[in-house]
């Protein structure tokens, strides 16, 4: 049986510029969903999560309070990307150092 990857690698039809901003502005800050979730009072398991990898697009709603807290413009979510984005699940994970023999 395959086993499916526990980061996902692949994104949605709807990922936008607003998308990427997200994700760069939570990176910046050091945040985990969970976190940013939090901060924006989002309801729903994993509304955010769909959102990032642009499943779907975020309510005026919802995109007004990421503007304000994470200064990701509304209208960032109707334009396409404008730089090339990989999600964090789909970068090279660094080497990590070898441990010497005792």
């Amino acid at each position: 049986m395959r086993r499916r990857p526990l980061l996902r690698r692949d994104l949605g039809e709807k990922f936008s510029e607003g998308s990427r901003l997200l994700w760069l502005e939570l990176e910046r800050r050091g945040l985990r969903q969970s976190e940013a979730e939090a901060l924006l009072g989002t309801f729903g398991q994993g509304r955010l999560n769909r959102i990032l990898y642009g499943d779907r697009k975020p309510s005026l709603e919802l995109a007004s309070k990421v503007e304000s807290i994470f200064a990701v413009p509304v209208a960032a979510w109707q334009s396409p990307p404008a730089a090339r984005f990989t999600v964090p699940g789909a970068r090279p994970v660094p080497a990590r150092p070898r441990r010497s023999a005792a």
